[in-house]
């Protein structure tokens, strides 16, 4: 504490002046209202002077190279107050609501190597000045107490607890200059680069205890200035894969209406003839107070990286060349491939318009667009053939028309039958072959489409309590409590006007909705239904969810296009997979794998091709990767169908590998 006094007693004596000046400006007026009002609410700015405990890494997810030290930074922050009399112009309740922004800037010089210096003929240091720099943003609720231990001095003490949450991503920046020998430069040529940017992962909510002193400036009997002085002490680290504990000694400053209830002067008693008068009896009907508060839902985080492959393939009904109606099409004018929603059939939907933007963004690239009947929808050969053109066209009239693609990158072809088509001895088998078949040479035009690092939940409460406070209540006919995830009703029962807790136990099903809703940002809600006078009301709730972070991130891959009633690794699929497994597997990771068919043919035989298929691509990862560890290697057929399975697309899903690597968090 002496050495935070003695390197800040600038910034210190900058903060004395400032009040005293305060002080001095304000002497003609009277420091304390005469009359008592009890309340007062007020906006506010305040300046931080930031103290930044941090081991935080020059290059993020690695301390080989060395961690940054302790630092300092200024911040400011805006906001709203109210304060609430309790006791006898001695203490207040006080609650704040504050927008607060955080700087991070950290430095470090680091010499670790020695360089050969031609000017003095000697090797010196290296080194090398090590920069990260970032900003956060945080709402922060403030409840707390004043205190003024002396009514004739308007000093008073704050006390108060702080629950910040972050209202922004912060993103992060590190870099990297040789500071001596300047006659040196990095492999880039450049003597300072930026090494990493990316975005911090920040806690939920942070927690810090406030205390502080402030000091009233009267202006009008309903006006006042406060000025302060507050320090803020943090519970723990404000990001998840780093130590950074920031404590806060700030200045604010705040304009606040006083209002409440003043003194009231009572006239004289006058004594009147009295006057007998005959009272009716006035009945007041209350109204009811029901109020109802959810338990808590407790829930695990993991954070998850998902891989789609693309199906090339748009699908036609019988004897047509029109597109179905379920396929997107945005157009180049609205489609962003980055705001496609982390669902499978939702991104097979927008595939025109993914392969579109690949194609405008790649110039130099091309596709070739194959048309194809079931070989059976009309009279002859020719006629199919040329059914198969017309579904072609269709498809590159999409891309020439809505994405202004040149007729030359739109290679068309024509079969009757696709070469690797589905067996018709299955009806099903009819839909599939009515297809049109997208290919290209580049990679990138039918490259998976990628969701990294986004948060999954799964649910780890078995229940949820409601309790029920009411006052008043002769609302007719009993209660209804319902559960909603989303938009969806998933359970209800009805209660008496005198229970004061319900209880919801979670089957699979409910287990299942729930989860679903939190993967996709919609909450889960308890409503309360009763009537009142021939009305309706509703009350609504949303439970806390507790979220407990996972040690363990996950990364998938589902490998789709396996030919009809074939277990071997394709091409496509061979090419995907040597991606992941550069990007996702690790020394330490451990892999599953898990093989898939669709409802067709017997169960047996699907479970024995699913198997097929899982051990093919274990065998693969094995030539890749050979010290891959594998927790297990299985198929379990069409047991648990993903996707509709009267839709050709559908099937085609379900015919799949998943690959799921686990990694340990850093």
């Amino acid at each position: 504490m002496k050495n935070f006094f003695f390197q800040n007693r600038f910034r210190l004596i900058q903060i004395a002046l400032f009040l005293t000046v305060l002080i001095l400006f304000f002497n003609g007026y009277p420091l304390f209202s005469s009359n008592k009002l009890e309340n007062r609410i007020g906006v506010g700015v305040s300046a931080n002077y930031l103290s930044h405990k941090t081991d935080i890494p020059y290059k993020w997810n690695s301390s080989d190279c060395g961690i940054f030290g302790n630092s300092n930074s200024l911040g400011y922050g805006a906001g709203i107050q109210y304060s609430y009399l309790l006791w006898d112009d001695i203490l207040w309740l006080d609650l704040r609501l504050n927008y607060n922004s955080m700087p991070i800037h950290l430095n470090s010089i680091a010499a670790d190597y020695e360089v050969y210096n031609p000017k003095i003929l000697s090797y010196v240091p290296l080194n090398i000045n090590h920069s990260f720099n970032s900003t956060m943003h945080y709402m922060n609720f403030e409840p707390g107490i004043l205190i003024q231990p002396l009514s004739s001095v308007p000093f008073k003490i704050r006390l108060a607890f702080d629950a910040g949450y972050p209202v922004f991503g912060a993103d992060y920046e590190t870099s990297e200059e040789i500071q001596s020998p300047k006659i040196y430069s990095f492999p880039d040529n450049t003597q300072r680069h930026t090494t990493q940017k990316g975005e911090l992962r920040m806690v939920g909510l942070n927690y810090s205890a406030i205390g502080g002193l402030l000091y009233d400036f009267e202006l009008s009997d309903n006006l006042f200035l406060q000025a302060g002085v507050n320090y803020e002490h943090p519970s723990g680290s404000s990001i998840y894969d780093a130590k950074l504990e920031t404590s806060t000694l700030g200045v604010s400053l705040s304009l606040q209406y006083a209002f409440g209830t003043e003194i009231e002067i009572k006239p004289p008693k006058i004594d009147t003839p009295k006057v007998e008068q005959k009272v009716e009896p006035v009945i007041v009907k209350k109204n009811p107070h029901i109020e109802i508060q959810p338990s808590q839902l407790e829930v695990m985080e993991t954070i998850v990286t998902q891989t789609y492959p693309i199906l090339p393939y748009i699908f036609f009904d019988s004897s047509s060349s029109v597109l179905k109606s379920g396929y997107s099409r945005s157009g180049s004018g609205s489609f962003e491939e980055k705001n496609l929603p982390n669902e499978t059939l939702k991104i097979y939907y927008a595939v025109l318009d993914i392969i579109g933007s690949r194609l405008k963004s790649n110039p130099q690239s091309e596709i070739t667009i194959t048309g194809m009947s079931d070989g059976r929808e009309l009279e002859s050969t020719q006629y199919r053939l040329d059914l198969a053109m017309k579904r072609a066209k269709t498809v590159a009239d999409y891309f020439s028309s809505k994405w202004n693609i040149e007729d030359k990158r739109l290679i068309i072809k024509t079969r009757e039958t696709p070469e690797l088509a589905t067996s018709t001895i299955y009806n099903e088998g009819y839909d599939e072959n009515r297809r049109v078949e997208i290919s290209s040479p580049q990679y990138d035009i039918l490259k998976p489409v990628i969701y990294s690092k986004f948060s999954e939940y799964e649910l780890l409460s078995k229940e949820i309590n409601n309790e029920i406070k009411t006052e008043n209540s002769d609302s007719s006919g009993d209660p209804r409590i319902s559960l909603y995830a989303g938009n969806k009703e998933i359970g209800s029962m009805q209660v008496s006007n005198t229970d004061t807790s319900s209880t919801f136990i979670f089957d699979d099903n409910q287990k299942k909705n729930i989860t679903d809703a939190l993967n996709h940002n919609q909450p889960v809600t308890v409503k309360y239904e009763y009537d009142y006078e021939g009305k309706k009301h509703t009350l609504e709730k949303n439970p806390f969810i507790k979220k407990n972070a996972n040690q363990f991130e996950i990364g998938r891959l589902n490998l789709i296009v396996f030919d009809f009633d074939k277990s071997e690794v394709n091409r496509l699929n061979s090419e995907l997979i040597k991606n992941f497994v550069a990007s996702s597997i690790e020394d330490n990771s451990t892999v599953g794998i898990t093989g898939s068919t669709d409802r067709l043919g017997e169960k047996d035989y699907n479970l024995e091709l699913s198997q097929s298929r899982a051990e093919n691509t274990y065998d693969f990862i094995k030539k890749i990767k050979p010290k891959s560890e594998f927790r297990e290697v299985k198929g379990i057929g069409d047991s648990n169908l993903l996707y509709d399975n009267n839709l050709p697309e559908g099937r085609f899903y379900c015919r799949t590998v998943l690959i799921e690597v686990t990694t340990p968090v850093k």
